[in-house]
């Protein structure tokens, strides 16, 4: 048939035959034929494009592949790996539209990559994802193979016991499903796992208490490997199969916990022989009657403390729960402890059978029947029966756990979702960030219902992103998708309504065991209040640095204006005080040298016209006279000189401490070093501590500059007191010889450049390190003792070189190398009609 179609091009009908081909292939685990197949597939799936199939040759490709993977060396298994990626990312597409039809298909290939890659608790975790998927949508195929696919799992690890648990329920599921050769096929490859029940224990009954081993009623428990030939000696020939199956499937049918309590019970008083069942289930830790159910009446659900209740022989129960064993009394009035038991004497039952339902070993629900009419009413094809029935019990009591669970969390997370103040969402990474989930969040953030959000053909997300925030957007996105990394931002977004709103984001990308992307999941709230209220603050903030910067400006202005005035009040009254005497004294020695010249003339002449005389000539001898009349003009000359030198000292008093007026006026910058240092002289000086410290004044030939002295004066006073301070502190780790050998010096160099100033003051004391370098002209920063400096002086240095002057003041030192200021006072200075900047002469 095959070359037919091949030769008319069919290309669907033969990517169905393949594909058949592959799945059925791999069902009976013949992998060659199945790669075979799957090739061969994959070449005509173009022709079946968007249909079901389709979907089927990934799933069963992936299957088989991995079914090949221990068989192949290194590289033929790194090559496996990445086509089942690639398989995968196609099934995951399909899980995210659909999951009710594809998403155990995922689970399945997932858990048996998990497998192969000895991933043990991830291959646990998919393959119970994968089981539960298939059934909660009635696969019954798939469900019976990830139930086959999990017991090799378990058997190949050794885990015998739990194996043969999912290869009953593979067994049953093939059985429900109709495959007689697949049922087959299981009974002649997995003998040892089947052998519960293909091969039951036949049961002994007596009129006395028999207790059965846990492999009778739980068929994840074994009991030996009985001889098996043929499938003659399968379930039906033990219990019906076609009542098996039909209860197997009205159980497996219900999901609700009340609905499956009440058809469990009903279902067991028709195949049991019991005329009462009462079912009983743990909550934490205690136990609960949680149905009842007779013959002819409706079961009654209702939850019931067991201490409570009148329902059971408690005794009885209690030796069930403690045992995980069966308990079947064939004859009650042959018990003689049960007898005793109140209920036994109350209700006088006939026969009973208390049985645990295990599931993997944990004890999940408790049955108690009991038959009022006949002994020996548990006859053993019933044991076998219920034996069958507990088997599906276990597993849809557990999924109705689930199910409950996970719809008391749905009920939970939606409460939670509808009262967060913003949106939860989930999303696939193109371009418009289609989301597949939204919260009732969304339509308070956006305006829109989840639905107009939702989906192929809704509104995009990205639609509503402001257009200037999009690109900042899809590249945070992106950066955190590459590096696995969770992301927060702010943008703006439009509502339905035309509203802009600020929001917050916060998100990260999904990924499953491979790295492949799954989806975008994150939460979005509105922050458009916030937004305003840090406005707000910023706006206040504002504010208040520039009333601080006010303050500190009038904090400068005021101590300046105190220091200046204080300062020239006492320069200006010392200066007056000496200005006044100096004037006397130099007109009182004008005065006494024409006196003398008049005294010297007078003698002359004497002493030309008066003949000697003894006594006038010894006293001439006596005082000297020849030396006075040569010596007393140069004692005039000499007091002079030292008028001047006070008159100099004035005068350089008077300019460092001038007053500056409301405009800038012309000065001579060495003029106003040279009083600056005049000032300092005292402190240069030596101690007893230091030698005098050496300055070395490098003068250039400046021009007059517009300007204020006054300001530029304190300026020098305080760089130049600094390095002085520095100096006095180096006593301290240094001796008197030391820094004698290793003179302090202090440097000054001043010079034209270009079309500025420039001044230089260096000294070779300890310099400053990275840390105060970078703080030095901040306001009150300083490195001094409590009481020694405020922390204003070089912050107003810096103010009056700048501001007031359009210069700059720099600095550059070094630990161990000293420290030079730069100063650069542009020659052509815009004129500044404020001359109260807040300077300081304070040290910092």
């Amino acid at each position: 048939m095959a070359p037919l179609h091949q030769a008319a091009n069919n290309r669907t009908t033969l990517a169905f035959l393949y594909v058949g081909k592959l799945s059925l292939s791999y069902l009976f685990q013949n992998i060659d034929s199945a790669l075979a197949s799957a090739a061969q597939a994959e070449e005509y799936l173009d022709g079946a494009v968007a249909m079901p199939c389709v979907v089927l040759f990934h799933f069963y490709a992936a299957l088989a592949k991995l079914a090949q993977y221990p068989h192949v060396n290194a590289n033929a298994q790194h090559e496996i790996l990445e086509q089942v990626v690639h398989h995968q990312s196609r099934l995951r597409h399909w899980a995210d539209h659909a999951p009710m039809n594809y998403q155990h298909k995922f689970y399945l290939v997932e858990a048996e990559r998990s497998r192969v890659l000895d991933q043990k608790a991830d291959a646990i975790a998919y393959y119970d994802l994968a089981i539960a998927g298939a059934k909660a949508h009635r696969f019954i195929a798939e469900e019976a193979l990830a139930n086959e696919r999990a017991a090799r799992f378990y058997s190949d690890w050794g885990k015998v016991k739990i194996a043969q648990d999912y290869l009953s329920h593979a067994y049953y599921g093939y059985a429900h499903w109709g495959a007689i050769a697949k049922v087959q096929d299981l009974e002649h490859s997995h003998l040892d796992l089947l052998t519960p029940i293909l091969q039951p224990q036949s049961l002994s009954l007596s009129t006395t208490e028999t207790v059965f081993p846990a492999a009778a009623l739980a068929t994840h428990q074994t009991s030996g490997h009985p001889s098996h030939d043929s499938t003659s000696s399968s379930i039906s020939t033990a219990i019906d199969l076609e009542t098996v199956l039909k209860a197997s499937q009205t159980l497996s049918s219900k999901i609700q916990l009340d609905t499956l309590l009440a058809t469990l019970l009903q279902t067991v008083l028709e195949n049991a022989g019991a005329d009462k069942g009462v079912l009983l289930m743990p909550h934490q830790n205690d136990w609960y009657v949680e149905a009842v159910a007779a013959v002819a009446q409706p079961a009654r659900v209702e939850s019931i403390l067991l201490a409570d209740s009148a329902d059971v022989p408690q005794s009885l129960i209690n030796t069930v729960k403690r045992s995980l064993e069966p308990v079947l009394i064939a004859n009650i009035a042959a018990h003689v402890t049960l007898a005793t038991d109140t209920y036994i004497m109350q209700q006088q039952p006939k026969s009973l059978l208390c049985t645990p339902i295990l599931q993997r070993g944990r004890l999940v629900a408790i049955l108690y029947l009991e038959n009022r009419v006949a002994i020996e009413a548990f006859t053993p094809d019933r044991v076998e029966l219920l034996n069958a029935l507990c088997a599906q019990a276990a597993i849809s009591l557990e999924n109705a756990r689930l199910y409950s669970q996970s719809q008391e969390h749905q009920r939970w997370l939606t409460t939670l979702l509808s009262n967060l103040p913003g949106m939860v969402y989930s999303s696939t990474n193109d371009q418009t960030r289609t989301l597949q989930f939204v919260s009732e969040g969304g339509v308070r953030l956006t305006g829109y219902q989840p639905d107009e959000l939702t989906g192929q053909h809704a509104t995009s997300y990205t639609a509503l992103i402001h257009a200037d925030d999009r690109e900042m957007v899809d590249a945070t996105v992106q950066t955190a998708l590459q590096t696995h990394q969770p992301f927060q931002m702010t943008y703006r977004i439009r509502t339905k309504q035309g509203q802009e709103k600020w929001v917050w984001e916060q998100g990260q990308g999904l990924y499953d065991q491979a790295g492949t992307f799954l989806s975008l999941e994150g939460f979005v709230t509105d922050i458009s209040e916030r937004k305003v209220a840090e406005a707000a603050v910023i706006q206040k903030s504002q504010e208040l640095e520039q009333a601080l910067a006010q303050l500190q400006n009038t904090q400068l202005q005021m101590v300046q204006n105190e220091k200046m005035a204080s300062l020239g009040n006492l320069v200006a009254g010392v200066a007056h005080e000496i200005n006044n005497p100096i004037g006397f004294l130099n007109g009182s020695i004008k005065n006494a040298q024409d006196y003398a010249q008049d005294l010297f003339a007078h003698l002359a002449v004497y002493q030309q016209h008066q003949a000697p005389i003894k006594a006038v000539q010894e006293h001439a001898e006596d005082i000297d006279l020849d030396f006075l009349l040569e010596d007393l003009p140069k004692l005039f000359e000499s007091m002079q000189g030292a008028i001047g030198r006070i008159r100099g000292i004035s005068t350089s008093l008077r300019t460092f401490s001038r007053a500056d007026t409301k405009h800038k006026v012309s000065a001579n910058l060495n003029e106003g070093l040279e009083s600056t240092l005049l000032i300092l002289k005292y402190r240069l000086k030596a101690n007893e501590q230091r030698p005098a410290i050496q300055v070395i004044k490098d003068y250039g030939n400046l021009p007059e500059i517009d300007c204020f002295p006054g300001q530029l004066n304190q300026v020098f006073m305080n760089i130049l007191a600094n390095a002085i301070d520095v100096f006095d502190e180096a006593t301290q780790d240094a001796t008197f010889e030391d820094l004698k050998a290793n003179p302090q010096v202090i440097t000054i160099q001043t010079e034209v450049v270009k079309d500025a100033i420039e001044i230089r003051i260096r000294d070779n004391g300890k310099g400053m390190s990275e840390a105060v370098r970078a703080k030095i002209f901040d306001h009150l920063f300083t490195t001094k003792a409590v009481g020694k400096g405020t922390g204003l002086g070089m912050a107003i240095a810096r103010q009056v070189v700048m501001e007031k002057h359009g210069g700059s003041l720099d600095v550059q030192s070094e630990l161990g190398q000293g420290t030079e200021f730069y100063i650069r006072l542009p020659l052509a200075a815009a004129d500044e009609t404020d001359s109260s900047p807040g300077q300081n002469p304070e040290n910092p």
